[in-house]
């Protein structure tokens, strides 16, 4: 998303890693697998870049259980048992799993958590994953709490998020004019985003200094 992109923006640019790209993309798994795909198609076309390809997915997850504001990670999960390691896993860290659907209020939140063991939520990093094994991609994955699990997340954001990342602004204000009890919800998610992007951002740079120079971070 856009706020993603540009917290993740400010830390690279500057930096020793400033070369890397950064591409904003929408929310959900086809909009993470259509951007990841159009980098490697890219690479191709290009004959390569003397780099081994490394994709970081970045950005924004819900908490199930009280963590950190961007916790390591030491593996991705989904609904169907499968299980997946990133390049920056911390065997320490938590499970971070991938759905396909938003998971909104603190019940649901909690009902995933006591199901599958998982800490934090998104929903790109299984269908990521999996891209990237299938693709023999070098992949790691940075994630920051906007929402914790006494929070609730609406459903309606989903609507105000463009497939390219951009916000829908009349679309957001007019559902909060029509729905003005969504207000303290999304409040304090944003309000949690823009303390928690930045960190993300620097966590991103940190991959980085480790790693090969990243094609694609969200």
């Amino acid at each position: 998303m856009a706020i993603e992109h540009a917290q993740v923006l400010r830390k690279v640019r500057g930096t020793a890693c400033s070369q890397s790209r950064v591409i904003q993309t929408g929310v959900g798994k086809h909009a993470i697998i259509a951007a990841a795909g159009k980098v490697l198609g890219q690479r191709a076309v290009d004959h390569g870049s003397g780099e081994p390809l490394h994709l970081i997915l970045a950005g924004a997850c819900g908490g199930l259980t009280p963590v950190d504001d961007v916790p390591p990670i030491a593996r991705v999960i989904d609904e169907h048992g499968h299980a997946w390691t990133p390049a920056n896993a911390d065997p320490s860290g938590v499970t971070l799993i991938g759905v396909d659907t938003i998971i909104a209020t603190p019940a649901d939140k909690a009902a995933l958590a006591a199901r599958t063991g998982a800490a934090i939520v998104d929903m790109e990093s299984h269908a990521f994953a999996a891209w990237c094994e299938e693709h023999g991609v070098r992949w790691s994955i940075v994630r920051g709490v906007s929402d914790t699990p006494e929070e609730t997340l609406p459903h309606e954001v989903l609507d105000w998020i463009s497939p390219s990342g951009d916000t829908r602004q009349m679309r957001a204000a007019r559902d909060l004019l029509l729905k003005p009890w969504l207000i303290p919800h999304v409040v304090g998610v944003l309000r949690r985003s823009r303390r928690v992007l930045p960190k993300v951002g620097q966590r991103v740079v940190e991959v980085l200094g480790a790693a090969a120079p990243v094609e694609a971070a969200r």
